[in-house]
């Protein structure tokens, strides 16, 4: 209602959206109305059976909820959107692990057109190194939830510069200062299609339980396309790279643990971002080093050649 006569006349009256029952599109008007507005909408359901049933019916009408609250709902999100959208890619609260549940926001994006622009955006800067990691048991979950809900009350649809989208992280010049004196490791590891429910959903088990982890903690899902690098990383599957504040013994314990799952789930871990691989690990990941070895130079070691190689 609007008007003078109305209960709350700064209100403006609501369009028609209402589902339209056997129109090729049920739910034309309601995605129109989203369109068109700036605000976002909440949609109920009575029960978790007919919220099931609803996002169901969302997602088959192609209107895409930018929050999953299950490692199913993001499958299901990733699945639908993969074959609609040029990049998609979600955050996921590492820290919210339970029974089986955990939540994150889901991102999918696409080129626009020239004539739309959006300003890059002004980058801030870290400008100290704390002596300890300012990402911890105390912080963690106070950060994951701020990003959380903040990342909830953006509005869905919206152009940005293709640099804050890549390249969140960014965003702030020096973040690695944030964990310290002491650095941090970035684990990411990929698992194959077969495996990936009960893998990705034991590694979140066991990082939620570990209490460490991070708020960079990124989840998306690879396609069939096949790898034609000896050493490429990707593969049909899932991938999860999360940043950990080094904590000495137990964040290395943790990665063993960690290792264990993706090495029997027939995964990998980036050797792009790797600093602790074991040998046995990266020969089970890659199983055409042997192939690479012909192209080395014999004069030229590391020590990461050294460790994951033997030379």
């Amino acid at each position: 209602m609007a008007g003078e006569d109305a209960p709350y006349p700064e209100f403006d009256k609501l369009p028609d959206i209402a589902a339209v029952r056997g129109a090729e599109d049920p739910l034309a008007r309601f995605k129109e109305h989203l369109r068109n507005t700036q605000h976002r909408a909440l949609v109920l359901a009575e029960s978790d059976g007919r919220r099931e049933s609803l996002l169901d019916f969302l997602r088959a009408s192609h209107v895409v909820p930018p929050s999953f609250d299950s490692l199913d709902e993001f499958f299901a999100l990733s699945d639908q959107a993969s074959s609609r959208h040029e990049y998609t890619v979600s955050w996921v609260d590492c820290g919210a692990m339970r029974d089986g549940r955990t939540r994150g926001i889901f991102f999918a994006g696409d080129h626009a057109p020239s004539s739309r622009t959006a300003p890059r955006r002004r980058a801030r800067r870290m400008p100290v190194t704390p002596p300890w990691s300012l990402v911890n048991r105390a912080t963690l979950p106070a950060l994951n939830s701020l990003y959380f809900h903040g990342q909830r009350l953006r509005r869905g649809a919206q152009v940005q510069h293709y640099d804050s989208f890549f390249y969140p992280l960014d965003g702030v010049l020096e973040w690695n200062r944030l964990y310290g004196r002491r650095g941090f490791y970035q684990y990411q590891c990929v698992v194959p299609e077969a495996a990936q429910r009960a893998a990705i959903a034991e590694v979140l088990s066991l990082i939620a339980r570990s209490g460490a982890g991070s708020f960079l903690a990124v989840l998306k899902t690879f396609g069939p396309r096949p790898a034609t690098g000896l050493l490429s990383f990707p593969l049909p599957g899932t991938t999860l790279a999360i940043d950990f504040a080094n904590g000495g013994a137990a964040t290395l314990e943790l990665f063993d643990r960690l290792d264990a799952v993706v090495a029997g789930a027939g995964g990998r871990l980036y050797p792009a971002k790797d600093a602790r691989m074991p040998m046995t690990l990266f020969k089970s990941g890659f199983p055409r080093w042997s192939e690479f070895e012909a192209f080395r130079d014999p004069g030229i070691s590391s020590q990461m050649s050294r460790r994951i190689a033997g030379h």
